[in-house]
């Protein structure tokens, strides 16, 4: 239901910055509406958010929004199992974080590659990412993501029977 109301507000934002042609935050609304759809499960309304969010980034010149757009793309092909295409949108996503030295989507890149590695039973590779993720976010101090990165690790090494490694 939050969800909903969020769709709902990026909605009236989004009509309001056509209404008076304020151009430059169309791309966020656009990346927002992806980001609501991802986390309902609802790829191919995400996916379409996230293409549009690319494109428009990709005009303006906008890395930061482009990096975000790629790797909302990433979780979205992840979650369709299009592991080669996932790959790739998250590794092109982090060139632009990296360069744009933004951490927190740092996190959630790299998380999602884990994520993604892990399912392809790449568990050396999931380690790493995972870990890469842990660490920004601990010392970026974004706790939600040092949270989420840390119990990521637990269940990898729960799942591998090598519990001691994980920290």
């Amino acid at each position: 239901e939050e969800y909903a109301k969020a769709l709902v507000y990026y909605n009236k934002a989004d009509s309001v910055s056509k209404k008076y042609k304020i151009t430059e935050f169309i791309h966020f609304f656009l990346l927002n509406k992806g980001d609501v759809f991802d986390l309902l499960n609802q790829t191919d309304s995400a996916q379409f958010y996230y293409s549009k969010a690319l494109r428009i980034s990709r005009e303006l010149e906008d890395e930061n929004l482009t990096g975000a757009a790629l790797t909302g793309l990433g979780h979205v092909y992840r979650k369709k199992n299009q592991y080669p295409v996932a790959l790739e949108n998250y590794r092109q996503g982090i060139k632009y974080l990296v360069k744009t030295n933004d951490d927190e989507l740092y996190c959630a890149a790299t998380l999602g590659l884990a994520k993604l590695f892990n399912n392809n039973n790449e568990f050396d590779s999931a380690g790493y990412y995972a870990t890469q993720s842990f660490v920004v976010a601990r010392n970026a101090g974004f706790q939600n993501k040092e949270l989420e990165a840390a119990t990521f690790l637990a269940e990898q090494y729960k799942q591998i029977n090598n519990i001691d490694s994980a920290f």
